[in-house]
């Protein structure tokens, strides 16, 4: 079902486009004769140019800091005033045009509707870490302060040395030498020529219009229903699909390459991922649209309308550069008509290249660094150990030539280069699909976060989105390119075929990605996904009509259509009725609830991508805290001292947060037991060698102490150590990790166990009672468990634990706990699970552990 907050964003995006968009769609039929749209294209042009208005505007807001709801309106009414006085000039009217009648608009309007249902399902990605959350997180930002760059003033009073035990460090070749967050770059702290002191500048790392859109649905209804916006522009992309391919080729293959795409396992998944590939597979072929309708009719509307839509594509993504071979094309596709027709594409177009140009140069320089300074690097290695492909390449260019210019027609030309093209395309699929995974290797790469390596594994792209798209669906989709090479109008077609191949073979040669599944694939969504889909409607129709030179071949395209959806389906069942990360908003919502406003986290968590990354991020930008994801072996805790005072001293709590991977560093003195929480993530499977379908909880567990550094601790009883909850400042050793049982959080012994206990008063009465809450937790079949108890090594008695938890109280006096931090020993035998037939856990187990108490 589509809840309340997925009609909110479809109102309010239907809303800001029609009032803007129908305006402009009306002002720019009046630039010539009326176009060749009916009125469902008549609709959709309107709504993308107002969703092209709309976008742009509330970008250059938050560009300039000013960005709100108010200022998003007031900046709009001079564009609807402009407008409205063109519209008068030109002798226009708002009165809705007469179009000529929609063929099949219901089943458009349906198509819509099943990608609605297929898509409005978003996760609750609001970790940071990961590309999803910074598009979310950045979203929630610019709506909370209406700026683009992140000011944030406190990181000015840290002193240098404190830089490199907060921050993370970034390569050598990178343009700034640390990021704040992974995703938000850090100004300052020198490289690149920067100052060497310390800056309140933060950069966003991704390119802006996705998370404009973001934080204008965030500042109109929250951060939750800001996740719905991915998925309406997911439903819009299946429809924008559809449309282009019914310009350059016919209604049955738009709405078949469009239904074949909405239900592809890949499309469905991203479709509900919060990054940037929707926005941009809606904006690219919305324009693919425009550019078809624009060089068939050559009206100025269809030329701004593909200038702006293909040119927001530079400011959604860093990789839309192959979308430059459009211009470069388009001047002889129009050579027929008038020069100055080029210019309803290119000035549009252009003004938005410029836009993303100084962009770039502005904000998001740290980035196109990383990614163009990587991309170059890898060019040169791939020159220096394929010197020869340059060569081959030019000299088959130069042969094709030779034989082109040799032959008799203009005719003999075209059949002679269409027949080439399909035939290098079907070569090219069969070596990467066949050949290709036999003979290449898997290199392993060092990865930039962590000092851990990945695999490499570009031989096996094409065979692994055919994991998504079947054998079957990637065979029709390279004989239908190939088929259009062959047969389309390429008048027509090219504005598809371009973007669609350039794309294909860039990231199925490189992917240019972490390789691990389903993550991998998000490269292809803008393009060759659609692209393949509209590859395989273009096959089954040219089966279907070969029906009547063989009649047999009707039923034969049916059962290949209905074997490739039923595939295309049961691979999806992963992802159908998959909510990643479902009830995570709530869970930080909750822990937000208990800290204190103005609360500094510093996060202890060793792991490449810890906690301090994914769950200090949505901390600090999504609620307002301050969040440091600490790097533990190079931090100071002299200065870190220091700032823990200034920061008290300023009356702010400070909280000490540890995570599921601890270091050995020491915790700052006197901290405070908070709070033990568990963080439950639900998510998909990650896998680098299959295709993912096993659902997981990741559970992680995060411990709050209060920091006191001036020695105010009351130390009193009852003292309790909840282990598996509160617990790594008391447990030494012999206690395997945290587990999560339901509504319990609990530790295993592995034998023989120790903890302490940290904070005991310096006055206790003459008589003191020890409570440990403990279970065998072992088969009914298996002997009970025998547990020994150890003060400070004497033993304080021996029990045998049946069943299921049960409480074990002893009587001390207080004498012997007074003036020290006393040990605790748990002894027991063991068992293995393993070895029992109990399961895979080969682990030595004695008995669990749920707290242990002193008490009066």
């Amino acid at each position: 079902m589509i809840g309340l907050d997925a009609l909110r964003v479809v109102g309010l995006w239907a809303v800001l486009a029609l009032i803007t968009g129908y305006p402009a769609f009306c002002l720019l039929r009046t630039l010539g004769p009326p176009p060749s749209a009916d009125g469902l294209e008549g609709l959709f042009a309107g709504l993308l140019l107002g969703s092209l208005i709309v976008g742009w505007m509330g970008l250059l807001l938050a560009e300039a800091g000013w960005f709100s709801l108010l200022a998003l309106t007031i900046g709009l009414l001079p564009v609807l005033a402009g407008i409205g006085v063109a519209l008068r000039l030109r002798g226009g009217t708002l009165r809705p045009p007469r179009f000529p009648p929609t063929r099949t608009p219901g089943a458009f309007l349906l198509l819509l509707g099943l990608a609605f249902l297929a898509s409005f399902h978003p996760a609750e990605f609001i970790l940071g870490g990961a590309d999803a959350g910074v598009y979310v997180n950045l979203g929630a930002n610019i709506a909370r302060t209406g700026s683009l760059l992140i000011h944030e003033e406190g990181l000015a009073t840290l002193p240098p040395s404190l830089w490199p035990g907060l921050f993370r460090a970034t390569s050598p070749q990178a343009a700034v030498p640390y990021t704040r967050f992974p995703g938000f770059y850090l100004a300052g702290g020198g490289g690149g020529g920067q100052s060497p002191g310390p800056s309140p500048l933060v950069i966003p790392q991704f390119f802006p219009l996705h998370p404009v859109w973001l934080a204008i649905v965030n500042a109109a209804f929250g951060v939750r229903t800001s996740l719905y916006l991915t998925p309406l522009w997911a439903a819009l992309g299946v429809v924008a699909l559809a449309l282009a391919l019914r310009r350059a080729f016919s209604t049955e293959i738009g709405l078949l390459a469009g239904f074949l795409l909405l239900i592809t396992p890949i499309q469905v998944y991203f479709a509900r991922y919060p990054t940037a590939e929707p926005l941009t597979q809606f904006l690219l072929w919305g324009g693919v649209y425009g550019l078809v309708a624009f060089v068939t009719d050559g009206h100025p509307l269809w030329g701004v309308l593909s200038g702006l839509a293909l040119g927001q594509v530079f400011l959604t993504r860093i990789d839309a550069l192959p979308l430059l071979l459009l211009p470069l094309i388009l001047p002889y596709a129009l050579r027929r008509r008038p020069r100055r027709t080029l210019g309803w594409f290119l000035v549009p177009f252009g003004l938005v290249l410029l836009h993303a140009a100084l962009h770039t140069w502005r904000f998001s320089w740290p980035y196109a660094w990383d990614v163009y300074g990587s991309i170059g690097r890898l060019g040169l290695h791939l020159l220096r150990r394929a010197w020869w492909l340059p060569i081959l390449l030019a000299a088959g260019l130069a042969a094709l030539g030779w034989v082109s210019r040799h032959l008799p027609t203009m005719g003999h030309r075209r059949r002679f280069l269409r027949w080439g093209g399909a035939a290098t395309l079907v070569a090219l699929g069969l070596f990467a699909y066949l050949l290709w995974p036999q003979i290449g290797q898997v290199r392993m790469v060092p990865y930039g976060y962590g000092e851990i390596r990945i695999p490499v594994q570009n031989h096996l792209n094409l065979v692994r989105l055919g994991w998504y798209l079947s054998p079957l669906g990637i065979g029709l989709a390279i004989a239908g390119v190939a088929l259009m090479v062959l047969r389309a109008a390429m008048e027509r077609v090219w504005p598809v075929l371009v973007p669609g191949i350039s794309f294909s073979l860039l990231y199925l040669y490189n992917i240019l990605n972490n390789p691990f599944h389903i993550y991998a694939m998000r490269r292809y969504v803008p393009v060759v996904v659609p692209f393949f889909a509209a590859g395989t409607a273009y096959a089954l129709a040219w089966l279907w009509g070969q029906r009547r030179r063989w009649r047999p071949m009707a039923p034969a395209t049916g059962l290949l259509g209905l074997a490739l959806v039923a595939w295309l389906l049961y691979n999806g069942r992963a992802v159908w009725t998959l909510v990643e990360y479902r009830g995570l908003m709530d869970q930080v919502e909750a822990l937000a609830a208990r800290l204190e406003p103005g609360a500094v986290l510093l996060f202890e968590d060793e792991a490449p991508v810890g906690t301090g990354s994914t769950l200090g991020t949505p901390l600090q930008y999504l609620y307002g805290f301050t969040a440091f994801d600490l790097q533990e072996d190079r931090l100071d805790l002299s200065a870190l001292a220091q700032a823990i005072g200034r920061w008290r001293a300023a009356g702010r709590p400070v909280y000490w947060v540890r995570g599921p991977r601890l270091t050995a560093i020491q915790v700052p003195d006197h901290p405070v037991p908070a709070m033990g929480i568990w963080i439950l993530e639900h998510r998909l499977e990650q896998s680098y060698t299959h295709f993912p379908v096993r659902r997981e909880v990741q559970k992680v567990p995060l411990e709050f102490y209060r920091l006191s550094l001036d020695g105010g601790v009351d130390c009193a009883l009852p003292v309790e150590v909840d282990v598996g909850t509160l617990d790594s400042l008391s447990v030494r050793e012999g206690f395997h990790n945290k587990e999560w049982w339901g509504d319990l959080s609990v530790r295993w012994t592995a034998g023989e166990a120790r903890l302490t206990f940290p904070c005991l008063p310096e006055k206790l009465p003459d008589r003191v009672s020890l409570a440990v809450r403990v279970a065998s937790a072992r088969p009914a079949e298996l002997p009970p468990a025998h547990l020994t108890l150890l003060l400070d090594g004497q033993p304080l008695g021996r029990w045998t634990l049946e069943g299921g938890f049960q409480v074990i109280e002893v009587q001390l006096p207080g004498e012997a706990l007074r003036g020290r931090e006393p040990t605790l020993t748990l002894r027991s035998d063991t068992w293995v699970p393993q070895q029992q037939g109990v399961g895979t856990d080969a682990r030595r187990l004695g008995v669990v552990v749920d707290w242990i108490r002193l008490l009066p």
